[in-house]
């Protein structure tokens, strides 16, 4: 039986994973909204042999002061400034298919694929938050259904039929 390798990603949510870390006396609440941080994160992670930066996506405000941030910088713009600085390391991006309409996502997806050329993985996801369907001015959903899945499929399409080389959509083998 063949051996796969490991590929390892580095998470770079921008508190950070420990949830009261945005609490800590020298924190510094710049980094939430610095691009030379998330820089500086991927090129260590270039370095260090990571295959990948990942970063999850919230695209909602937070309705009470004391939460704590989750993500400020939109990932898709944040990734493609990335790959412009950092060679060779991937970008797994997630967007949610709940509330992203197909042709924009794709469009959005397939402009970042190019540009850091064929590095993105997207981590497809239901986006359940009241906050996140407020925000787009939608009742919140009650459970991932099939309108979720045909969104996922009809961007995934699209990605293809607006990427001449299909770079968005293509099946990625591992190597063994």
């Amino acid at each position: 039986m063949p051996s796969c390798g490991l590929f390892l990603d580095v998470g770079v949510n921008s508190r950070g994973y420990h949830g009261n870390s945005w609490l800590a006396p020298d924190a510094d609440w710049d980094r939430f909204i610095s691009f030379e941080h998330y820089l500086e994160v991927a090129e260590l992670a270039h370095s260090g042999g990571f295959a990948a930066v990942f970063l999850s996506d919230h695209p909602a405000l937070r309705r009470a002061a004391d939460n704590r941030p989750l993500h400020s910088l939109d990932p898709i713009v944040l990734f493609t400034a990335l790959a412009a600085r950092v060679p060779d390391i991937g970008f797994v991006i997630t967007a949610s298919s709940s509330y992203n309409s197909p042709y924009n996502l794709a469009r959005r997806l397939a402009g970042l694929d190019h540009i850091s050329g064929g590095r993105v993985i997207w981590n497809v996801v239901s986006s359940f938050s009241p906050d996140i369907a407020a925000d787009f001015g939608a009742a919140p959903l009650r459970h991932c259904g099939a309108t979720n899945n045909s969104t996922a499929t009809r961007t995934r399409t699209r990605c293809c039929a607006r990427s001449p080389t299909g770079t968005v959509c293509r099946s990625i083998p591992i190597p063994c």
